[in-house]
């Protein structure tokens, strides 16, 4: 019997793919022009794989374009965590195939938050017990109470967004997350 492979990936999609790991992991910071011959170097790419990734990126608002700027990398911005977040909470367990896709947008949104903001930060979970929150989640979905998971993973969630809140203020002050670096 034959195991069935993989496809090759195109390089399209190998630039893609790289090039949103580093802007959600914190690689590529907010901000950050994109200049396409840089992307090239940095990717091992032509220009034509690197466009259609940034324009696909564009669609998931990981990046914006300014005309004749070119790309960047999303801004981050407080008010903007804070609607990825609320829209996960009112979308969860809902069974939609397009919601639960809509749902996987905005974990990666907060993901890009999340990511580079709070694993390095001395602290930063130390009046939390992340673990016991998702053990709590785990425990109310498995024993079937769906009320209880619900509101045990909406608390996680908005707790979680707190301390990335809290951390881009001390970050680069106020307002600062609000601003792209140059």
């Amino acid at each position: 019997m034959e195991v069935a492979r993989e496809p090759a990936l195109t390089l399209t999609e190998q630039t893609y793919r790289s090039l949103r790991h580093d802007i959600v992991s914190g690689g590529l910071q907010p901000g950050t022009a994109l200049r396409l011959d840089a992307l090239r170097k940095r990717y091992g790419s032509s220009f034509s794989p690197i466009r259609e990734a940034l324009t696909r990126l564009h669609s998931e608002k990981l990046v914006v374009s300014q005309a004749v700027r070119g790309f960047r990398v999303a801004p981050l911005s407080t008010a903007e965590l804070w609607d990825a977040v609320e829209a996960r909470i009112l979308i969860d367990g809902c069974g939609s195939r397009w919601l639960l896709d809509f749902s996987l947008q905005l974990y990666l949104q907060t993901e890009r938050y999340r990511r580079p903001n709070l694993p390095g930060i001395a602290g930063w979970g130390a009046s939390r017990d992340v673990a016991g929150e998702h053990r709590a989640i785990t425990d109310a979905a498995m024993g079937g109470d769906v009320e209880g998971a619900l509101a045990r993973l909406a608390s996680h969630y908005r707790d979680t967004a707190r301390s990335i809140e809290q951390q881009l203020g001390r970050a680069s002050g106020p307002d600062a997350a609000m601003r792209p670096s140059t």
